[in-house]
């Protein structure tokens, strides 16, 4: 069995903008640093073996955060497959700006939210067999370890409905706040969920995650 805490990237700009950040490559922002920080001194003791992050530069800035506090150091490992989900020419819009603009794809978008593959991006359920692939990639070069998976809040919400047996559509009904810590253990039939959306470490932090 291993044991993977899966925490999300720190705040960036976008989201305090509420855009769509998907692959585009936003970087923290000051708070997000800030917020790395703390989540890596949480952290800096606990017995990790190994991190993995996306490539984009805000989950590797706080993996970088994080590692470097951790005792002993770590080095994060980059897997693309981990990136969020690929909104195509929707990356960089908020929600409003999207359905102003888009309005029939918005349309066919939520009348089959897991199969419609956005223009230039994808949909859910490619997007949820991509990231349960990179997973089970991961989790096969390990036995009974603790990982550190630093990701996106969509990689993470559809993980979610794979370990609880959900289909990926249901990703929506989880939430993944910045710097959060989602744990979940896995053996090679099945998945055992033990903290969701963790920001004790964020408990006195004045701003919007």
């Amino acid at each position: 069995m291993n044991r993977v805490l899966f925490a999300r990237h720190g705040q960036t700009d976008y989201n305090v903008e509420q855009r769509l950040q998907g692959w585009l490559d936003v970087p923290l922002n000051e708070n997000g640093e800030l917020q790395a920080g703390l989540l890596g001194r949480r952290l800096s003791t606990f017995s990790i073996d190994a991190i993995y992050t996306s490539d984009l530069q805000r989950t590797v800035g706080t993996a970088r955060v994080i590692a470097d506090l951790h005792q002993p150091p770590l080095a994060p490992i980059t897997i693309p497959g981990l990136r969020e989900f690929n909104y195509g020419h929707w990356n960089g819009l908020t929600f409003s700006e999207i359905e102003e603009r888009y309005p029939k794809e918005v349309a066919a978008w939520r009348g089959n939210i897991r199969d419609v593959v956005l223009p230039e991006g994808e949909s859910i359920a490619r997007f949820s067999q991509r990231v349960q692939k990179t997973l089970r990639e991961i989790l096969a070069r390990h036995n009974q370890h603790t990982l550190l998976i630093v990701t996106h809040g969509g990689v993470i919400r559809v993980l979610l409905c794979a370990a609880l047996g959900l289909p990926p559509e249901d990703y929506a009904k989880f939430r993944s706040e910045s710097t959060s810590l989602t744990e979940i253990y896995y053996n090679q039939s099945s998945a055992r969920l033990s903290t969701l959306n963790d920001t004790a470490h964020l408990q006195d932090w004045p701003y919007e995650t």
